[in-house]
């Protein structure tokens, strides 16, 4: 307890002193550096994150969103709620109107919303890569193909379909598929296709969870998750397999390590070079063994047969002598076969 609290007192130094007082040094270098160079100096900064750019006193609400690019641009009142999600290099522009995006809503890459009027997105609503959308109304479950332009004061319920365009002050219904430039009115969807598109919609909720979870990590979380990355490459598929079944819980005993190491990991030795003459020879002896196998047996066979015989006189006559019974064959001792056995 005494060594933790030891550790925890020297990783608080650490923190708030030396890290400060290095980071102090760093810059007064960097500007003695600059100095020096004169005019032939560079400036480098960081990108600030756009993810909050503040515009006429409103800052971007994105704390219950799913997953925000890194590099996508939100400016001004801009209201992400639960679970929802804009991907990478999608640009929202609030700074005239508000924009509120509703649950599960999707804003895919690259998508353009300025808000000369007030934009709502609703829930579950998808909004296609390289779309437009310019103070419009997107409503629940709507579905907006890729590269599609909205106009201002088109109100979108149903599926518009990919590179369309959606004139100003348009209503498209919900189920309904519009498609085209200027778009109009094409079918009504059928209910398998709404199914697929509730299953699409989901997948990309997961992967938006995936994407979030990864770009939120930190420096050091980054740096941790590589070390371990390379740790699980270098380690054999030996070691790897017996984790697994550690973490599984299975009972683990000395044996089991062996045979998974023998039957299952263990690397298979190339056959031993064998010239010819040898592997003939031991080809040819073989043969022999075969060859005499069928014979041998059938004068064992008889054999066994004057035994039992033998054995049945004996037990009725006990004052018998042995040598009333003779083999009727004998085995040769020159072959391989006879001499083993």
């Amino acid at each position: 307890m005494f060594k933790v609290k030891i550790l925890q007192l020297f990783d608080s130094f650490v923190l708030n002193t030396v890290g400060p007082y290095y980071r102090r040094i760093g810059k007064s270098l960097l500007s003695q550096g600059n100095d020096i160079l004169g005019s032939e100096a560079s400036d480098d900064r960081l990108v600030q994150c756009l993810r909050k750019v503040q515009a006429n006193g409103q800052t971007p609400q994105i704390s219950e969103a799913l997953f925000t690019a890194p590099n996508s641009v939100l400016v001004g009142n801009v209201i992400l709620k639960q679970n929802s999600s804009v991907w990478y290099g999608a640009t929202l522009r609030a700074d005239q109107n508000a924009i509120t995006v509703g649950k599960n809503a999707l804003i895919q890459d690259n998508v353009y919303v300025r808000a000369t009027q007030p934009v709502t997105l609703g829930n579950n609503s998808y909004v296609g890569p390289n779309s437009n959308l310019q103070g419009c109304l997107i409503g629940d479950d709507a579905f907006i193909g890729m590269g599609s332009t909205i106009k201002q004061g088109a109100s979108v319920q149903g599926i518009v379909a990919a590179g369309s365009l959606v004139p100003e002050g348009t209503q498209i219904k919900q189920g309904e598929v519009w498609a085209g430039s200027p778009a109009k009115y094409l079918r009504d969807i059928t209910p398998q296709e709404l199914q697929i598109l509730r299953e699409y919609k989901q997948e990309l909720l997961e992967l938006a969870q995936v994407h979030g979870e990864e770009t939120s990590k930190s420096f050091r979380q980054v740096v941790i998750d590589t070390d371990e990355r390379l740790i699980k490459q270098q380690r054999g598929t030996e070691e790897e397999a017996l984790q697994k079944v550690a973490e599984l819980n299975f009972p683990l005993e000395y044996e089991d390590e062996e045979f998974i190491e023998q039957r299952v990991f263990m690397k298979q030795q190339p056959p031993m070079f064998m010239d010819s003459e040898n592997l003939f020879s031991q080809q040819e002896q073989y043969e022999q063994d075969l060859s005499q196998f069928s014979e041998n047996m059938q004068k064992y066979g008889e054999d066994y047969q004057i035994y039992e015989e033998a054995k049945k006189y004996f037990e009725q006559n006990p004052q018998a002598k042995a040598n009333q019974f003779q083999p009727k064959s004998e085995i040769p001792d020159d072959k391989p076969w006879s001499r083993k056995y």
